[in-house]
């Protein structure tokens, strides 16, 4: 049944292909139901479900946090599509659609460069942004946020895993 379904999704194409890997995540996440029946397993899926519904009020915190910082670094510092969107402002702005991916794709990449921060990782930033060449207060604020999200928000986190 299912090696049935896996094999043929790589050979289609296109949203086909992303549509049946979101069904596939989503199968094996639901053999967690299944694992609550057996003995030994059961109390560790039900903890992992008890910890996902208290972290709930954690992520809404900490997807305020990213989400401010994210904009943050979009204000403050140059990305490669600025410069694109500066053009066709100055053209007139006359493909709308496309200014509008371009400042989609700016604020996935500054999203994603603040999350990866938030796993030690700061290489997001010295690939998209200019983080190199020293704009300090940009390195400041990137520092704040390692602070608070790696010692004040894990800890926090650590506390509500702890308590479920």
């Amino acid at each position: 049944g299912s090696v049935a379904f896996l094999c043929p999704t790589y050979f289609l194409g296109g949203s086909t292909r992303e549509l049946s890997s979101v069904c596939i995540i989503s199968l094996f996440i639901g053999l967690l139901a299944f694992l609550k029946a057996n003995p030994s397993l059961g109390p560790l899926v039900q903890m992992i479900i008890e910890i996902i519904t208290d972290m709930r009020s954690f992520l809404v915190i900490l997807s305020i946090v990213m989400v401010g910082f994210s904009a943050t670094f979009i204000v403050l510092l140059p990305h490669p599509s600025h410069e694109v969107i500066e053009l066709e402002l100055e053209r007139g702005g006359s493909d709308g659609g496309h200014m509008l991916w371009e400042v989609v794709g700016i604020c996935r990449d500054a999203l994603f460069a603040v999350f990866l921060a938030t796993l030690g990782d700061t290489s997001g930033f010295e690939d998209k942004y200019e983080l190199k060449s020293g704009h300090w207060l940009a390195k400041l604020y990137l520092v704040l946020f390692m602070v608070f999200v790696v010692i004040v928000l894990l800890n926090l986190l650590i506390a509500i895993m702890g308590d479920s």
